[in-house]
């Protein structure tokens, strides 16, 4: 009879309980984020851009300029003098040296001429410091 000069080897287990731990942390977190995403996205296409800024501020003024080049401002078709007019509005209740936050969100479909004069109105009434809504690449 011969024996066996090497000692049994132990079979290593591999304990699942971290990695079913891990697998659900994500399954949660991607949820959660999908939901948040769904309820902030608008029926645009935005620009992409590379190391957009991503920051949520609470803004005061929101104009969208959709793929047909009109613009909206809370869900309302508004025309650049209507904008005008609600801008002058917003600036009279601000203390003096305020400026409005303003977003522009712009379908990347539309014409160009739309954006640059909603621009030169901003601009015209002192608003210099807009953010454009894009997307990251």
């Amino acid at each position: 009879m011969r024996l066996s000069k090497h000692p049994p080897r132990k079979i290593l287990g591999v304990n699942l309980t971290p990695l079913i731990d891990i697998v659900f942390l994500l399954i949660i977190f991607f949820m959660t984020v999908s939901q948040i995403t769904r309820v902030s996205q608008d029926q645009l296409q935005l620009a992409v851009v590379s190391n957009a800024d991503q920051t949520e501020e609470q803004m005061s003024l929101i104009v969208v300029v959709n793929e047909a080049g009109s613009y909206e401002v809370q869900s309302e078709i508004k025309t650049l003098s209507e904008i005008q007019l609600i801008v002058q509005e917003q600036l009279a209740r601000l203390n003096p040296g305020q400026v409005p936050r303003t977003v522009v969100k712009i379908d990347r479909r539309a014409k160009s001429d739309s954006y640059n004069a909603l621009m030169r109105t901003l601009k015209q009434l002192g608003i210099s410091d807009v953010r454009i809504s894009v997307l990251p690449e």
